[in-house]
Protein backbone atom coordinates (compact mmCIF):
# COMPACT_ATOMS: atom_id res chain seq x y z
CA UNK A 1 0.00 0.00 0.00
CA UNK A 2 1.21 3.74 -1.09
CA UNK A 3 1.92 6.44 1.71
CA UNK A 4 -0.62 8.43 -0.21
CA UNK A 5 -2.74 10.31 1.97
CA UNK A 6 -6.45 9.19 3.75
CA UNK A 7 -7.74 6.17 5.08
CA UNK A 8 -6.73 3.35 3.77
CA UNK A 9 -7.97 -0.30 4.65
CA UNK A 10 -5.81 -3.38 2.77
CA UNK A 11 -7.11 -7.11 2.90
CA UNK A 12 -9.01 -6.86 6.01
CA UNK A 13 -10.33 -9.76 7.43
CA UNK A 14 -13.03 -10.98 10.48
CA UNK A 15 -13.05 -14.05 11.21
CA UNK A 16 -15.89 -14.81 14.72
CA UNK A 17 -14.58 -18.41 14.69
CA UNK A 18 -15.55 -19.98 11.89
CA UNK A 19 -17.38 -17.21 10.69
CA UNK A 20 -15.91 -15.09 8.20
CA UNK A 21 -17.42 -11.45 8.30
CA UNK A 22 -15.11 -9.67 6.03
CA UNK A 23 -12.58 -11.21 3.53
CA UNK A 24 -10.33 -9.18 2.65
CA UNK A 25 -11.68 -6.10 1.79
CA UNK A 26 -9.85 -3.19 0.25
CA UNK A 27 -10.94 0.30 1.21
CA UNK A 28 -10.05 3.76 0.87
CA UNK A 29 -11.90 7.35 2.05
CA UNK A 30 -9.70 10.02 1.16
CA UNK A 31 -10.45 13.76 2.69
CA UNK A 32 -13.47 15.68 1.48
CA UNK A 33 -14.82 12.49 -0.24
CA UNK A 34 -18.25 10.77 0.30
CA UNK A 35 -18.27 7.41 -0.10
CA UNK A 36 -21.17 4.92 -0.10
CA UNK A 37 -20.96 1.60 1.67
CA UNK A 38 -23.86 -0.85 1.09
CA UNK A 39 -24.37 -4.27 0.64
CA UNK A 40 -27.35 -7.04 1.64
CA UNK A 41 -28.06 -7.06 5.52
CA UNK A 42 -25.72 -9.25 7.17
CA UNK A 43 -23.22 -8.49 4.62
CA UNK A 44 -20.54 -7.15 6.75
CA UNK A 45 -20.91 -3.42 6.31
CA UNK A 46 -20.87 -2.55 10.54
CA UNK A 47 -18.26 -5.02 10.98
CA UNK A 48 -16.29 -2.95 8.35
CA UNK A 49 -16.76 0.19 10.08
CA UNK A 50 -16.00 -1.34 13.56
CA UNK A 51 -12.49 -2.61 12.18
CA UNK A 52 -11.80 1.15 10.55
CA UNK A 53 -12.65 3.62 13.79
CA UNK A 54 -10.83 0.75 16.03
CA UNK A 55 -14.03 -1.44 18.09
CA UNK A 56 -13.08 -4.05 16.30
CA UNK A 57 -9.29 -5.90 15.79
CA UNK A 58 -8.95 -7.48 12.47
CA UNK A 59 -7.70 -10.76 12.08
CA UNK A 60 -5.06 -10.05 9.30
CA UNK A 61 -5.10 -7.22 6.98
CA UNK A 62 -3.92 -3.40 7.40
CA UNK A 63 -5.17 -0.25 8.55
CA UNK A 64 -3.62 3.08 7.60
CA UNK A 65 -4.14 6.85 8.26
CA UNK A 66 -1.79 8.91 5.62
CA UNK A 67 0.49 5.49 5.45
CA UNK A 68 1.09 5.23 9.09
CA UNK A 69 0.20 1.77 10.29
CA UNK A 70 -2.68 2.24 12.64
CA UNK A 71 -3.49 -1.85 12.56
CA UNK A 72 -5.39 -2.58 15.47
CA UNK A 73 -5.25 0.40 17.73
CA UNK A 74 -8.13 1.63 19.66
CA UNK A 75 -10.79 3.53 19.26
CA UNK A 76 -9.38 6.61 21.07
CA UNK A 77 -6.33 6.64 18.99
CA UNK A 78 -7.69 6.91 15.92
CA UNK A 79 -9.92 9.58 17.35
CA UNK A 80 -6.69 11.84 17.99
CA UNK A 81 -6.22 10.90 14.51
CA UNK A 82 -9.37 12.16 13.44
CA UNK A 83 -11.25 9.17 13.06
CA UNK A 84 -14.73 9.79 14.32
CA UNK A 85 -18.14 7.64 14.02
CA UNK A 86 -21.96 7.09 14.38
CA UNK A 87 -23.70 3.83 15.59
CA UNK A 88 -27.20 2.42 14.67
CA UNK A 89 -28.28 2.77 18.08
CA UNK A 90 -26.97 6.37 19.20
CA UNK A 91 -25.66 5.55 22.48
CA UNK A 92 -26.33 8.28 24.12
CA UNK A 93 -25.14 8.53 28.08
CA UNK A 94 -28.87 9.13 28.30
CA UNK A 95 -28.24 10.78 31.77
CA UNK A 96 -26.11 13.25 31.27
CA UNK A 97 -27.24 16.68 29.70
CA UNK A 98 -26.47 16.95 26.21
CA UNK A 99 -23.92 19.63 26.04
CA UNK A 100 -21.95 16.90 28.31
CA UNK A 101 -22.27 14.01 26.06
CA UNK A 102 -20.74 16.33 23.32
CA UNK A 103 -17.92 17.29 25.96
CA UNK A 104 -17.35 13.78 27.06
CA UNK A 105 -16.51 12.90 22.71
CA UNK A 106 -14.62 16.09 23.23
CA UNK A 107 -11.92 15.14 25.69
CA UNK A 108 -9.61 13.49 22.79
CA UNK A 109 -8.43 17.12 22.19
CA UNK A 110 -5.97 18.67 24.18
CA UNK A 111 -7.31 21.82 24.90
CA UNK A 112 -8.42 23.68 28.02
CA UNK A 113 -11.84 23.22 29.13
CA UNK A 114 -12.58 27.31 28.26
CA UNK A 115 -11.62 26.53 24.86
CA UNK A 116 -13.33 22.88 24.57
CA UNK A 117 -16.64 24.12 26.09
CA UNK A 118 -16.77 27.51 23.49
CA UNK A 119 -16.05 24.71 20.71
CA UNK A 120 -19.20 22.20 21.67
CA UNK A 121 -21.75 24.89 22.03
CA UNK A 122 -20.08 26.18 18.58
CA UNK A 123 -20.87 22.32 17.38
CA UNK A 124 -24.69 22.34 19.04
CA UNK A 125 -25.23 25.94 17.62
CA UNK A 126 -24.87 24.75 14.43
CA UNK A 127 -26.59 21.94 14.47
CA UNK A 128 -29.33 23.50 15.63
CA UNK A 129 -29.30 21.65 19.36
CA UNK A 130 -28.22 25.00 21.35
CA UNK A 131 -31.65 25.31 22.63
CA UNK A 132 -31.69 21.68 23.79
CA UNK A 133 -28.35 22.05 25.50
CA UNK A 134 -29.34 21.79 29.29
CA UNK A 135 -31.71 18.95 28.75
CA UNK A 136 -30.72 15.55 29.81
CA UNK A 137 -30.07 13.27 26.77
CA UNK A 138 -32.17 10.64 27.44
CA UNK A 139 -35.39 12.88 26.81
CA UNK A 140 -34.28 13.78 23.54
CA UNK A 141 -36.86 12.99 20.71
CA UNK A 142 -35.16 10.20 18.48
CA UNK A 143 -34.38 12.64 15.37
CA UNK A 144 -32.46 14.83 17.76
CA UNK A 145 -30.50 12.03 19.32
CA UNK A 146 -29.69 10.78 16.38
CA UNK A 147 -28.69 14.24 15.63
CA UNK A 148 -26.40 14.35 18.94
CA UNK A 149 -24.77 11.40 17.93
CA UNK A 150 -23.69 13.18 14.44
CA UNK A 151 -22.70 16.29 16.94
CA UNK A 152 -20.24 13.72 19.04
CA UNK A 153 -18.64 12.52 16.39
CA UNK A 154 -18.23 16.34 15.12
CA UNK A 155 -16.58 17.06 18.52
CA UNK A 156 -13.13 14.94 17.44
CA UNK A 157 -13.67 17.50 14.56
CA UNK A 158 -13.20 14.64 12.12
CA UNK A 159 -10.93 14.29 9.03
CA UNK A 160 -12.29 11.01 8.67
CA UNK A 161 -16.18 10.36 10.17
CA UNK A 162 -18.60 6.98 9.28
CA UNK A 163 -22.17 7.34 9.43
CA UNK A 164 -23.45 3.60 10.23
CA UNK A 165 -27.28 3.84 9.04
CA UNK A 166 -27.74 7.27 9.34
CA UNK A 167 -31.25 7.65 7.60
CA UNK A 168 -32.63 4.73 9.77
CA UNK A 169 -36.33 5.71 11.23
CA UNK A 170 -36.48 8.73 9.75
CA UNK A 171 -39.33 10.42 7.36
CA UNK A 172 -38.84 11.85 3.86
CA UNK A 173 -38.52 15.22 4.95
CA UNK A 174 -35.97 14.10 7.55
CA UNK A 175 -33.90 12.73 5.35
CA UNK A 176 -33.95 15.53 2.97
CA UNK A 177 -32.62 17.62 5.84
CA UNK A 178 -29.70 14.67 6.76
CA UNK A 179 -28.41 14.64 3.26
CA UNK A 180 -28.23 18.27 2.85
CA UNK A 181 -26.49 18.35 6.41
CA UNK A 182 -23.78 15.39 5.21
CA UNK A 183 -22.79 17.79 2.53
CA UNK A 184 -22.70 20.14 4.57
CA UNK A 185 -20.70 18.51 6.73
CA UNK A 186 -17.81 17.77 4.42
CA UNK A 187 -17.79 21.39 3.13
CA UNK A 188 -17.16 22.84 6.64
CA UNK A 189 -14.86 20.35 7.83
CA UNK A 190 -13.09 19.03 4.80
CA UNK A 191 -13.34 15.33 5.96
CA UNK A 192 -13.86 12.33 3.92
CA UNK A 193 -17.63 11.09 4.44
CA UNK A 194 -18.52 7.01 4.71
CA UNK A 195 -21.87 6.61 4.61
CA UNK A 196 -23.56 3.33 5.22
CA UNK A 197 -27.01 2.93 4.15
CA UNK A 198 -29.98 1.22 2.79
CA UNK A 199 -31.85 4.06 1.87
CA UNK A 200 -30.79 4.14 -1.63
CA UNK A 201 -31.45 7.65 -2.56
CA UNK A 202 -29.52 9.10 0.37
CA UNK A 203 -26.58 7.04 -1.54
CA UNK A 204 -27.19 8.07 -4.89
CA UNK A 205 -27.56 11.49 -3.99
CA UNK A 206 -24.69 12.06 -1.99
CA UNK A 207 -21.73 9.62 -3.28
CA UNK A 208 -19.34 10.05 -5.52
CA UNK A 209 -18.46 6.52 -5.11
CA UNK A 210 -20.07 3.50 -3.85
CA UNK A 211 -17.95 0.57 -2.37
CA UNK A 212 -20.43 -2.54 -2.54
CA UNK A 213 -20.12 -5.52 -0.27
CA UNK A 214 -21.82 -9.08 -0.12
CA UNK A 215 -21.09 -11.98 2.00
CA UNK A 216 -18.47 -10.04 3.53
CA UNK A 217 -16.24 -9.80 0.18
CA UNK A 218 -15.90 -6.53 -2.23
CA UNK A 219 -18.15 -7.08 -5.58
CA UNK A 220 -17.66 -3.33 -6.73
CA UNK A 221 -17.01 -0.02 -6.98
CA UNK A 222 -17.75 2.80 -8.66
CA UNK A 223 -20.20 5.79 -9.48
CA UNK A 224 -23.25 5.37 -7.79
CA UNK A 225 -24.72 5.12 -11.82
CA UNK A 226 -22.28 2.23 -12.43
CA UNK A 227 -22.69 0.45 -9.06
CA UNK A 228 -26.86 0.38 -10.28
CA UNK A 229 -25.91 -1.21 -13.29
CA UNK A 230 -23.44 -3.83 -11.84
CA UNK A 231 -25.47 -7.52 -12.22
CA UNK A 232 -23.07 -8.72 -9.66
CA UNK A 233 -24.89 -5.25 -7.19
CA UNK A 234 -28.36 -6.65 -8.76
CA UNK A 235 -28.15 -10.02 -8.13
CA UNK A 236 -26.96 -9.35 -4.24
CA UNK A 237 -29.70 -7.37 -3.68
CA UNK A 238 -32.95 -9.20 -5.42
CA UNK A 239 -31.33 -12.58 -6.69
CA UNK A 240 -31.82 -11.45 -10.29
CA UNK A 241 -30.34 -13.55 -12.97
CA UNK A 242 -30.84 -11.54 -16.09
CA UNK A 243 -30.80 -7.65 -17.03
CA UNK A 244 -34.98 -7.35 -16.87
CA UNK A 245 -35.53 -4.64 -14.39
CA UNK A 246 -33.38 -1.29 -15.12
CA UNK A 247 -30.59 -0.31 -12.80
CA UNK A 248 -32.26 2.33 -10.46
CA UNK A 249 -35.52 0.05 -10.03
CA UNK A 250 -33.17 -2.90 -9.14
CA UNK A 251 -31.59 -1.04 -5.85
CA UNK A 252 -34.44 1.00 -4.85
CA UNK A 253 -36.98 -1.21 -4.69
CA UNK A 254 -38.84 -0.31 -1.46
CA UNK A 255 -40.61 3.28 -0.32
CA UNK A 256 -38.18 6.16 -0.13
CA UNK A 257 -35.84 4.53 -1.93
CA UNK A 258 -35.01 1.77 0.62
CA UNK A 259 -33.20 -1.54 0.09
CA UNK A 260 -35.09 -4.60 0.07
CA UNK A 261 -32.82 -7.42 0.05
Amino acid sequence: MSAAAGLQAEAVTVRFGGLVAIDRVDLTLAQGEILGLIGPNGAGKSTLINVLSGFQRPSSGELRIDGTRMTGAPAHALARRGVARTFQAVRLFAGLSVRDNVAAARCVKAESRTAGDARVDEILDWLGLAAHADRQAGTMPYSAERLLGVARALAVEPRFLMLDEPAAGMNAEEVEQLVDLIGRIRDRFGCGVLVVEHNMAVIMSLCERVQVIDHGATIAIGTPEDVADDPEVRRAYLGEEDDDLPPEEAVSDGPGGEVRP
